[in-house]
């Protein structure tokens, strides 16, 4: 994977160092195990909780004890009392995850506002400051369903934007391979949308 599409500079700071954090160490034994309030963020200009799952046209945990109180989300979000600089984004999808549930989502225009809407509602009640978006390895066919999506993203990011709300940042993970990123990506396109 690779972030090669980057957000704007006017979005973050002119060094910007993404930190991946993944919700399975909890399991590791002994030494190695951590839960996300053990994570040092202090290295990091954004966080990236890995991973959530498209499930349907909306957003879900991949953990029960991601949710809750105490949970994940919440410890990982909370890591900005210590770091009020950084910026904290929600990854969803992954190697692990499969293109499958991105593409029947994105297949439709109502499939993706339904995703955009219960999106915006979970990255607000659970604190994320945006979205990180990795759809690995679209199929040809999906390439101009997920500019769509982007650009659709993008759009709703902005009009919360214009009512008020703390912007949401839109990040994006692409295959790194250029064998698989030719047929599956318009870069040009993606760039646009992601800040």
């Amino acid at each position: 994977m690779c972030h090669c599409v980057l957000p704007s500079p006017d979005a973050v700071s002119a060094r910007t160092v993404i930190c991946y954090a993944t919700n399975w160490p909890q399991y590791r034994p002994g030494q190695g195990k951590f839960r996300m309030s053990d994570v040092d963020p202090s290295k990091c200009t954004i966080m990236v909780f890995a991973f959530a799952k498209v499930v349907g046209n909306t957003l879900d945990n991949y953990e029960e004890n991601d949710v809750g109180p105490n949970g994940q989300y919440m410890q990982f979000t909370n890591l900005k009392r210590q770091h009020p600089q950084v910026k904290t984004l929600l990854g969803v999808g992954g190697w692990n995850h499969g293109g499958d549930p991105f593409s029947a989502m994105a297949a439709t225009a109502r499939g993706r506002a339904e995703f955009i809407r219960s999106t915006i509602d979970y990255l607000r009640r659970y604190k994320f400051d945006g979205l990180d978006l990795d759809w690995e390895y679209p199929k040809a066919n999906d390439k101009q369903n997920l500019v769509s999506l982007l650009q659709e993203l993008r759009q709703a990011f902005d009009a919360e934007r214009a009512q008020g709300r703390p912007p949401l940042l839109l990040l994006m993970a692409v295959a790194a391979g250029l064998q698989n990123a030719v047929p599956a990506y318009d870069v040009p396109a993606l760039n646009r949308y992601v800040k």
